[in-house]
């Protein structure tokens, strides 16, 4: 490998990181700010159940691994494009984008990542979202990174959360209108 090559991989595995840190410090601290009693009643009166906003996918709360397997399809470059936009929340906005985040990903293939199975692995924060505990090795030396990503429900399937899959688009330096 070239020197200039080792370091534009090095430059993209610290920027991805630095991303990922980010994006996933900001759904922990919203998971601490949505808790706690607000004091009133619920026992006053009818439950209403409220309409879902979106179309939730039928079936039980995905595991760890069949969320994993959504990330994996996402980056995978021999998944056609047309399934790559069915993947992520509005990926149909641009679709040749996923082409170019594969070929990316590709290019660095020391980072892994994981979705672990476990069963506390990946719990709703509401009818439409779900959180999904993450890893990300950005190298086999050095320390894994741990947060959550977000998968949102959109035409009765779970996707990768626009926010999330730009974090991943930022990170490859690449610009697209959905981010």
């Amino acid at each position: 490998m070239r020197t200039e090559d080792y370091r534009d991989a090095k430059e993209c595995a610290l920027k991805l990181r630095n991303i990922m840190i980010a994006g996933m410090t900001v759904p922990a601290l919203a998971l601490t700010a949505c808790g706690g009693d607000n004091g009133t009643d619920d026992t006053a009166g009818p439950e209403a159940t409220p309409e879902a906003l979106c179309e939730v996918p039928a079936g039980d709360t995905p595991t760890g691994p069949e969320l994993l397997s959504i990330l994996n399809d996402a980056l995978d470059p021999n998944v056609p494009t047309e399934e790559k936009s069915n993947l992520i929340e509005g990926g149909g906005d641009d679709p040749e984008l996923w082409d170019q985040l594969s070929a990316e990903a590709s290019a660095n293939p020391d980072i892994s990542y994981d979705i672990p199975d476990t069963p506390d692995a990946v719990f709703p924060l509401d009818e439409c979202t779900l959180s999904a505990n993450f890893t990300l090795q950005l190298a086999p030396d050095q320390p894994p990174n741990t947060g959550s990503l977000l998968f949102v429900a959109e035409d009765g399937q779970w996707k990768l959360s626009r926010e999330d899959a730009c974090n991943f688009v930022s990170s490859f330096e690449l610009e697209t209108e959905i981010c």
